[in-house]
């Protein structure tokens, strides 16, 4: 992305790929940011592909960039992006690929191939892009085509944006020691992990999260730890914290994002040669006032789950405490606040015992290690998160009435058992004398699919609209294996779990694998093309157990794979939901089934869910 040819444009995409890839202009001076802020307060104009031209005209141009292309440059256009976009291409082309191209994606958002002449389709694609990333527009000929080697009538994208911050969330506030959010707030003071989690007033510790390395069974002591702000913007802060003892180093970077996600890498190191420790356990000291219930990830599978004779993952404390095996999340609070604790994987972890003990005095101690050496070299290193409840405030009493009928698209002239009636007595209308002022639709589309093809939807929507009832297509992980585009290897959750019936084989998708991006994409289009007025998400909001190691989930551990749960993938794929629900001033609606699994970190963009 970073070629000579390359103008250096900010945050929008001027038109004229015709003149910039036929090097006709200087590259110029990026804006300023001052400029660049005035310039995206402006909607980019759509430009009108020009018509007429002579062949030899076109010839010429040809040839042009046939010459650049043999130099080894390309017809280039580029994109800095300082918040979060969303890109909506257009480009009239004849016998050429065409890419759109990040720098933090692994592979290009459009990637696709024209080759008849002069067609003047457009290619919308959906990419949310985050603060810093570059993106490249390009356009090449097809090497060898013969005498339609011409690249380009136009190309122009329309960038739409999303909020930095959106609502209900305010910006992060940073202090000389925490980081605040809405109604929460995390404060260092001068220890390594906080001392305080401050919810709706309330602090959820009775003393600092501690690190607690023995070392010949004795538990070192730490100094003052250092607190240093590495990036501070409204939507996301990071920080480092460093703290000795006489024998080890301890240092954790933290990044919080706007919602009160916490995510810290904790390292520890000798401060010289090798340490033998004993045991390594993170402690967690609640509050007892407000520690009372629970809730964690299941221990099983789901599939293996037997929800009649096995221990319940939610529940009140037990008086005595509780001991857990390696889970993905717990979650301890009362009804109106709580404390998650998370992370996708236990590799790397060898507790020697229960991983959580919660004690009596509820104190919770999740052991990292048992006995182990560290060295300089090969010291431990441990991802994990912190989540404060609650995530954002609630929407007021009855603002969502929501119904989950069956009768497909036929709802708005058919009654209730499906038989043919006017608008006026259908069982459309029927729900909105009950109340309703959402629904999804559950048997109108292709397994899977956020889109809606049916050409009767229209009229639905324009008949719940006189209602003022939003109406949702009803999406989840699992797809439909005939779905285009389906890629056997690199899509699935892994083992495979299938569901089968009406005559259609469904599989169970993984959030960290590609099919994030067709999801994605599916989705905005059901938003901006459709108009429908959100999603039913059967499974996406929850982290699945995974060992696909071709999408980078799992790892080999001796002659087995275990599983990791992709929680920063799947609030990923929540996250950009969520932006593109709300782009362009918009609110649809994302209503999620959790399936007994309740993570904080992409719950936090459901508008309401489902136990």
């Amino acid at each position: 992305l970073h070629h000579p040819d390359i103008q250096p444009l900010t945050r929008r995409v001027a038109g004229g790929l015709r003149g910039l890839a036929a090097g006709l202009r200087r590259p110029r001076q990026a804006h300023t940011p001052r400029q660049s802020d005035r310039h995206n307060r402006r909607k980019l104009p759509t430009k009108n592909p020009e018509k007429g031209g002579t062949a030899a005209r076109k010839r010429g141009l040809a040839n042009r960039l046939t010459a650049i292309l043999s130099s080894g440059s390309r017809p280039t256009q580029v994109v800095h992006t300082t918040r979060p976009w969303v890109v909506h291409m257009r480009a009239d082309v004849d016998n050429a690929r065409l890419l759109a191209l990040s720098n933090r994606l692994t592979s290009p958002f459009l990637d696709t191939t024209v080759n008849t002449v002069f067609d003047e389709r457009s290619f919308d694609q959906v990419a949310l892009l985050n603060k810093g990333d570059n993106v490249a527009f390009t356009a090449e000929p097809i090497v060898g085509h013969g005498q339609y080697e011409f690249v380009g009538s136009y190309w122009t994208a329309q960038v739409d944006e999303v909020p930095t911050v959106p609502l209900p969330w305010t910006p992060l506030v940073v202090g000389d020691h925490y980081v605040s959010c809405w109604n929460r707030t995390y404060d260092f003071m001068e220890s390594l992990l906080p001392v305080a989690i401050m919810s709706g007033g309330v602090n959820l510790l009775s003393d600092s999260i501690a690190v607690d390395a023995k070392v010949s069974g004795v538990s070192q002591q730490w100094d003052t730890a250092t607190f240093l702000i590495t990036r501070s913007d409204p939507d996301v802060v990071e920080l480092t914290t460093t703290s000795n003892s006489p024998l080890l180093r301890a240092t954790c970077k933290f990044r919080i994002e706007f919602d009160g996600f916490l995510l810290c890498e904790l390292t520890l190191a000798p401060v010289s040669g090798a340490v033998n420790l004993s045991s390594l356990d993170l402690v967690v000291p609640f509050n007892q006032a407000y520690a009372k219930l629970f809730h964690n990830h299941p221990v099983k599978p789901l599939t293996q789950q037997n929800w009649i004779t096995d221990t319940m993952n939610c529940g009140a404390i037990p008086g005595n405490g509780m001991a857990l095996p390696f889970v993905n999340h717990i979650w301890i609070g009362d009804e109106k606040r709580g404390l998650q604790w998370f992370a996708e994987s236990d590799q790397g972890l060898s507790p020697n015992g229960p991983f959580v003990n919660l004690g009596s005095n509820k104190v919770m101690r999740l052991r990292l290690l048992g006995a182990k050496t560290i060295t300089s070299a090969a010291p431990f290193r441990y991802v994990f998160g912190l989540m404060a409840s609650p995530v954002k405030p609630m929407v007021p009493a009855d603002s969502i009435r929501w119904a989950f009928p069956g009768g497909g698209i036929g709802i708005w002239n058919h009654d209730y058992y499906g038989n043919p009636t006017s608008p006026e007595n259908s069982w459309l209308a029927q729900m909105h004398n009950m109340g309703v002022n959402c629904l999804n639709l559950w048997d109108a589309q292709t397994m899977g699919d956020p889109i809606i093809t049916d050409p009767d939807l229209p009229n639905l929507l324009n008949a719940a609209a006189g209602y003022g009832i939003s109406v949702l297509g009803s999406t989840g992980i699992w797809i439909d294996q005939n779905t285009a585009g389906f890629n056997t290897t690199t899509w699935p959750l892994k083992p495979d779990l299938t569901w089968v019936g009406d005559g259609i084989v469904a599989r169970a998708m993984c959030q960290k694998g590609p099919w994030q991006k067709w999801f994605l994409d599916r989705a905005e289009r059901s938003f901006t093309q459709l108009q429908m007025g959100g999603l039913y998400l059967d499974g996406p909001v929850v982290a699945q157990s995974c060992t696909n190691l071709a999408h980078g989930c799992g790892y080999v551990s001796g002659s087995t794979t275990k599983y990791t749960s992709p929680i920063l993938a799947t609030r990923e794929l929540m996250k950009q939901l969520y932006l593109l629900s709300r782009a362009n001033g918009q609110q649809r609606l994302l209503l999620a089934h959790t399936s007994s699994s309740i993570f904080l970190p992409s719950m936090s963009f459901a508008d309401a869910y489902l136990e």
